[in-house]
């Protein structure tokens, strides 16, 4: 409801009304149908047919978020072997340029490249399927019963379950693409798909991987985002990862207040987090918000908490 005391002036609407999809496509057909005014989380596609069609409006900005995940430590993903082929099947720059219509950029460090001016970084396993088979080969995996899964060097199969969700369309894509690359190494990943991630999964560690979207800037900063996942007592460190240096650097931003230098000190954790395989950082997606063409003032931003101002307004 409408604030008439909101210290940036009088709103333009009365009330706003949100509502939550589990399915994009559903939310796209309410959409089309005329039911919402304006809708964020479509599908690539299904946005990029908004871009020609003037009865509706397309904004967009780079973002903030990062689609990644979390490789459970305390299974067969406690083999760095194992999630070095993980990272090396995966080609994450024709998924982001043909599959997600080159609305996502790829990634491989925590952050977004606009956020920390990360891609200076050196990625040590960049997409090479080749070199992840021999890296396998070399620790010993091997398919030795022809059932087309390998097994580790105790002869445990190499199966793995995966935790996702699908209200945000990208994550099935990028999911089934790696089911589909690892198989191609003899892994099989099977994939779930769950409505409360955060609640229960991510937390409880109850997978071996777990592919999900956050924002590592939750307000303009990237300690908390670190502290949350890679200290090794994080609260959603349910995963097993564990350097010291990294707590260490982690803690030391608790007493540094230069900019420049928290920024120095958040891409040196970065380049061990990628040099330890400890994740995998999928892609950074393009935020874009479609709405019909009687919408004004709503403006997309990198920070996706700022979009409802006092200027958003429909033309009768």
């Amino acid at each position: 409801m409408k604030n008439e005391n909101y210290w940036d002036g009088e709103p333009q609407l009365d009330s706003i009304e949100f509502l939550q999809f589990q399915d994009p496509s559903v939310m796209n057909l309410s959409f089309q149908a005329g039911e919402l005014d304006a809708c964020y989380g479509l599908s690539t596609s299904d946005a990029a047919a908004y871009m020609e069609d003037d009865n509706y409006i397309l904004e967009m900005s780079n973002g903030l978020r990062t689609d990644w995940g979390l490789m459970n430590q305390s299974g067969l993903l406690s083999d760095k072997s194992l999630r070095i082929a993980l990272l090396e099947c995966l080609d994450m720059e024709t998924i982001c340029e043909v599959q997600l219509n080159g609305m996502f950029q790829a990634g491989n460090t925590p952050f977004a490249s606009e956020a920390l001016g990360v891609n200076d970084l050196e990625n040590p396993y960049s997409y090479d399927i080749e070199d992840a088979a021999a890296v396998l080969a070399e620790a010993g995996y091997a398919d030795t019963d022809g059932d087309g899964i390998i097994e580790n060097a105790d002869g445990t199969p190499v199966i793995l379950e995966a935790y996702s969700y699908t209200t945000r369309a990208e994550l099935p894509i990028i999911c089934e693409a790696l089911q589909y690359a690892a198989s191609t190494l003899g892994i099989k990943i099977n994939i779930n798909y769950v409505q409360d991630l955060w609640a229960g999964t991510i937390q409880d560690g109850s997978y071996d991987l777990c592919i999900f979207n956050s924002s590592g800037f939750h307000s303009g900063d990237a300690a908390v985002f670190l502290q949350q996942f890679f200290k090794s007592d994080a609260v959603y460190n349910a995963y097993g990862y564990a350097n010291e240096e990294v707590d260490a650097l982690i803690t030391s931003l608790e007493n540094v207040f230069d900019t420049e230098e928290r920024v120095e000190i958040e891409r040196k954790i970065s380049q061990i987090l990628m040099d330890d395989a400890c994740c995998a950082f999928y892609s950074y997606p393009t935020i874009y918000i479609a709405t019909k063409n009687t919408v004004s003032g709503l403006e997309c931003t990198p920070a996706d908490y700022y979009w409802i101002t006092v200027d958003v307004a429909i033309a009768e």
